[in-house]
Order: C-alpha cells, then sequence, then structure tokens
C-alpha cells in the first residue's frame, strides 16, 4: 500500500512554487540596487529569518552529529556550499538585469541537464534517457537564445523605461543565467550528504551566513559602502534597512527564501522527490506571467516559448531517467 500524504503537503508544495516564482520579479523591482546587493541583501535577512529555528535544531541536535559538525572536512563543506550557493543568487541577479525574466528563469533551472553532462563527462554511470533529455534542453536553450537574439530580442514598448532596458534577451545574461545553475548544481553534491543528516535549518543558517558574507564582500568590490552623506540608501552595504528597500526585501527573505526552501523540504518527507522536481520546473513561466501582471516583463517571444518548451520537456525527461537509474541501482535520487 501507498504511502498517505498529508492534506496539507500539496497546498504548501504550491505555496512554495508561488513563493520562490515570485522572486525574480520583485528583484526586477529594485533595478535601482546594484545586482551583488540586492543579492546581499537578500541572504543578509534570510539568514538573521533562519537563525531561530537553527538554534532550536541546534538545543536537540544529540552531542555525536555536534563533534561531526565541528569536522574539518564538514566544516569545508559547509564554507564551500555557501560560496557556491552566493555565486549562484550572485550571478542570477545579475542575469535578470541583463535578459528577459523567462530566459533567466529558464536557463537556471537546467540543473537536471547540467548534472546529466556532468556525469557523461566524469564516465560516471548515465541513463540513455539523461542523455536524450540533455541533448533535448540544450537544443531549447540553442533555439531560444539564437532564436531571440536573430530577431534583436527587443523588449515590449508597453513596459516601463527602466524595465524595457532589462527585458531583452542578451547572451552575456543567458550565460549567467545558466553559470548561476552550474553553481548551484555545484551547491547540490557538494551539500548531499550534510543535509542527509544535518537538520534544514542548521544546514541553510550557516550556508546563506557564509554566502551573505561572499555577497556582501562583492558588493563592496561593485561599489557599496557602509554609508556617507552623500551615498544613496540603493548603494549602502545595509541599505535594505530604509524605508524604501525594508519592504521588498523582507519579502524575499521570508518569502522564497524561508517560505519557499523551508516548504520544499517539509514536501520532501512526504512525496517523491521526482514529483517536487517536476513540479518545480513550472517556476519560470509562472514567474514570467507574475511579472507580466506587475509590470515587469513583457510577454516571451515565439522562440522563447518553443525553445523554452524544449528546454522543459528535456529537463523533464533527464530527471525521470535518472530516477529510473538510481532505483535500478538502488541510490538515493536527489533533484530538489
Amino acid at each position: 500500500m501507498g504511502r498517505v500524504v498529508p492534506r496539507w503537503v500539496w497546498p504548501a508544495l504550491l505555496i512554495a512554487l508561488l513563493a520562490m516564482s515570485s522572486a525574480a520579479p520583485v528583484l526586477r523591482t529594485m533595478a535601482a540596487v546594484p545586482p551583488l546587493l540586492r543579492a546581499s541583501w537578500r541572504q543578509q535577512l534570510t539568514t538573521v529569518f533562519v537563525l531561530p529555528p537553527a538554534a532550536v535544531e541546534f538545543r536537540s541536535l544529540s552531542p555525536e552529529l555536534r563533534a561531526r559538525l565541528r569536522e574539518p572536512a564538514v566544516l569545508l563543506r559547509i564554507v564551500g556550499s555557501g560560496l557556491l550557493i552566493g555565486a549562484h543568487f550572485g550571478l542570477w541577479i545579475w542575469a535578470l538585469d541583463h535578459t528577459t525574466i523567462m530566459h533567466a528563469m529558464l536557463l537556471v533551472s537546467s540543473n537536471p541537464i547540467l548534472l546529466a553532462i556532468g556525469r557523461t563527462v566524469c564516465a560516471l554511470p548515465i541513463d540513455g534517457g539523461e542523455i536524450f533529455g540533455a541533448f533535448l534542453g540544450f537544443g531549447g536553450v540553442g533555439l531560444s537564445v539564437a532564436g531571440e537574439l536573430t530577431q534583436g530580442g527587443n523588449a515590449p514598448t508597453t513596459l516601463a523605461a527602466d524595465a524595457q532596458s532589462a527585458e531583452q534577451v542578451q547572451l552575456v545574461g543567458d550565460l549567467a543565467a545558466l553559470a548561476a545553475s552550474g553553481a548551484f548544481v555545484l551547491y547540490l553534491l557538494i551539500g548531499r550528504e550534510l543535509r542527509q543528516w544535518l537538520p534544514n535549518f542548521l544546514y541553510v543558517f550557516p550556508v546563506f551566513g557564509i554566502s551573505a558574507l561572499a555577497l556582501t564582500a562583492a558588493a563592496a568590490i561593485e561599489g557599496a559602502t557602509l554609508g556617507g552623506e552623500n551615498v544613496r540608501f540603493a548603494n549602502r552595504t545595509f541599505g535594505y534597512l530604509s524605508g524604501a528597500w525594508i519592504l521588498p526585501v523582507a519579502y524575499l527573505a521570508a518569502g522564497p527564501g524561508v517560505c519557499g526552501h523551508a516548504s520544499v523540504s517539509m514536501c520532501v518527507a512526504h512525496l517523491d522527490p521526482l514529483v517536487i522536481s517536476v513540479v518545480m520546473l513550472g517556476e519560470p513561466a509562472l514567474s514570467s506571467l507574475i511579472g507580466s501582471a506587475m509590470g515587469v516583463s513583457g510577454v516571451p517571444g515565439m522562440w522563447t516559448l518553443a525553445g523554452g518548451l524544449m528546454l522543459l520537456v528535456g529537463c523533464a525527461v533527464t530527471i525521470f531517467a535518472a530516477r529510473r537509474r538510481e532505483l535500478r541501482g538502488g541510490a538515493h535520487f536527489y533533484y530538489t
């Protein structure tokens, strides 16, 4: 008999999908803030929000796991995970300023494809379906990028001037989004072993804290400063504490940052990770729709829609094939 899924699980998964899909449009409304500074603000406040549940989890942690947490190899993995998730957010938010929301979301969601390619390069066991899905996915990427660039990738004239400047398909932005997906793949691989024994918030707190420090340092190089009489809040290290930015940053931290990821983590205990991975493939389309409703994203072009569909189908094929391969080998499926 199959396991009974509690009634709250599906609404929780839907809330997670909505919360995470809303991040890109909200970040686009903050275009006056440099991208790396936006990323650092999100991670700074998210780290603060996850501190209380992390402290509760630490208090209930067994002495054996506390000792394990202090091992140099574990600490090194935590630092590496923090730097990689910081790179992921920094590259992705930078990409949002240099390509369309739909392109940024499609390419940053291509991690199943990149995982399949990585397994091929490293000569690891791989299912034929994963290879087919990877080819299909990257065919979609090529179709979408080449088609839009050939047509000029112009933004709809119905958008505001600042949104128009960002809502154009640009190769550099697409490459940044793809690099963000690559950083996320490495983050998943490095943190995989830790997440099998470390409680959720106790893992997220130090990792996000390290990412916040790294992004704050990167934002300082980008031009952010602690303050000064002639420095706008949009260029200050903790400028989100001003009235102009506190609400969107608080939403990014509490909504996509905590509620989104925490809901997914809770759902994993009751749903097959395969189901969650496939549901989350709806994030690019939903994010684009939310952006259109908020006036920060135009209607995707024909090439984006055609290539995006190929990419998402390729991701789905890859996910199902990976699940089949891991079940044959008796391994734990992990794509979320």
